[in-house]
């Protein structure tokens, strides 16, 4: 089913703005990315839903190339759904994304080029950088790591940390600390294919059931219980997709803070700096997982930990969900998300942006350039990495 079975519900938003907020209309202002970015009601979640409805529902608008442009711009960071006040909040988020289907299926000219290709280089690749397995970075060089063979977890890394050079840093840190905890794990691989959260925000759904199809055959084959997964974005897709009933799926922050409630972590040095935390949408907004990266960051000796005035469900996103980190649909500039974000982190004096997510990194550092800011933006496993 598509955009038409929210037909009864799409037209009942009437713009009243509180989408673009935080849910305490934060003084800080506009909290949709977009919106910030472009200050266009056509770009605000409202403007693109009632877009939504006359381009595909009632066909009282044409599609065309500048509106596939707006509705891609989105980087699906739930904010919306989030501060809504109607019964029907929570599905901004999930109409938005059928719009995208409605797309890809109906109108698949308009479909940007750059989404065209991310989507193609999935479907040929098993990744959106189209690049080779043979080319991926090694992990397996760490002393302790190795393929995945019956250990009792699978630390699920996404091809983008075989890739991205920042992405392969923090995985590689990552995997240390987990040999150092001595935590039972073994990896895929140069045969990891993409767990196809970003295809699905694209609103692929096709490409996403083959995509989820392979990774659940592989499981299977490899006799997978649990799983580790480093990015949030593949945390939930597999977490709230996949349907794996014999499978449990965790994120990193979440074994890591069990292993410090039971008293099985211990550091060899503390940390004197001030260090803030940018909350992941996927691993916030979507999952609900706000508390363990803080009590992980709060445990280390020495640092003062500062709060972004926007948090947790509050926090502002870096603009890199629904593939943006990829597609840049929302473009640079001053008030690109990343750099927004950066400035906020600024004025909290903080010497770091801890992070738990690898597009977050990418894109924070990427904020950071074009700031000309100072700030480290370090995952907190390349942080613990350093203490342990």
């Amino acid at each position: 089913m598509g955009l038409d079975e929210y037909r009864e519900i799409i037209h009942r938003c009437f713009r009243c703005g509180f989408c673009k907020l935080t849910t305490d209309y934060n003084w800080r202002g506009f909290n949709c990315p977009e919106y910030n970015k472009f200050r266009l009601e056509s770009y605000s979640p409202g403007g693109m839903l009632w877009l939504s409805y006359a381009a595909f529902v009632t066909g009282e608008l044409k599609p065309d190339n500048h509106l596939a442009e707006i509705l891609y711009s989105c980087s699906m960071c739930k904010n919306c759904a989030q501060s809504c006040k109607f019964k029907f909040g929570d599905m901004v988020t999930e109409m938005l994304r059928k719009t995208r289907e409605e797309i890809v299926e109906k109108h698949p000219e308009l479909v940007p080029a750059v989404v065209q290709k991310f989507l193609k280089n999935v479907y040929r690749y098993g990744n959106p950088y189209g690049v080779n397995s043979s080319e991926f970075k090694s992990i397996e060089k760490i002393p302790g790591v190795e393929r995945y063979s019956n250990q009792e977890y699978l630390l699920y890394l996404s091809p983008i940390s075989y890739i991205e050079p920042s992405a392969y840093e923090s995985a590689h840190s990552l995997a240390e600390v987990l040999v150092k905890l001595k935590i039972s794990f073994g990896i895929i691989g140069p045969d990891e294919i993409c767990d196809g959260n970003e295809v699905l925000m694209l609103g692929d759904s096709a490409l996403f059931d083959y995509v989820k199809e392979k990774n659940l055959e592989q499981f299977k084959k490899m006799n997978v219980k649990k799983i580790i997964t480093f990015s949030p974005h593949s945390y939930n897709a597999m977490k709230n997709y996949y349907s794996m009933d014999e499978i449990e799926v965790f994120h990193y922050t979440q074994i890591i803070y069990d292993f410090l409630n039971k008293g099985k972590i211990k550091f060899n040095r503390g940390l004197n700096k001030r260090i803030t935390y940018h909350d992941p949408c996927f691993l916030g907004r979507y999952n609900g997982i706000y508390e363990e990266p803080r009590e992980i960051l709060r445990s280390i000796p020495g640092i003062d930990f500062v709060e972004m005035p926007r948090n947790r469900e509050k926090a502002f996103c870096c603009g890199g969900g629904g593939g943006n980190f990829y597609t840049d649909m929302i473009g640079p500039g001053e008030n690109a998300p990343s750099r927004v974000r950066v400035r906020e982190a600024e004025e909290t004096g903080a010497e770091i942006i801890a992070v738990a997510c690898p597009v977050c990194k990418l894109m924070l550092e990427n904020g950071a350039q074009g700031e000309d800011s100072k700030l480290e933006i370090k995952d907190i496993s390349a942080i613990l990495l350093e203490l342990l």
